[in-house]
């Protein structure tokens, strides 16, 4: 195989690792430019905890910056499709 093949080989294995990359992160604004208002405290069951945690370290975000997210994305056609996908996995695991 010649440099250049290996080369080729390389740039398709680059892009795919960017596409996933890609599709894992969500597409936050930056964090630097928001105005920081308040903040929030609240108490949650370990198990809820535990599983935002499991998420977010699969988005490779840290746990306070998807729990920003999903309050600012989490809107009514957005939860109706969770439920939806809860039944369908329930029903077709």
């Amino acid at each position: 195989m010649t440099a250049e093949e290996k080369l080729d080989e390389l740039e398709i294995i680059i892009d795919n690792i960017s596409n996933k990359i890609e599709k894992k992160i969500p597409n936050l604004p930056n964090p630097e430019n928001l105005k920081k208002n308040s903040h929030l405290h609240i108490f949650m069951e370990t198990p809820l905890h535990d599983k935002l945690k499991k998420e977010a370290k699969e988005k490779n975000i840290s746990l306070s910056e998807l729990v920003r997210w999903k309050l600012r994305e989490n809107n009514q056609l957005d939860r109706i499709e969770m439920k939806i996908d809860k039944i369908l996995y329930k029903k077709y695991p």
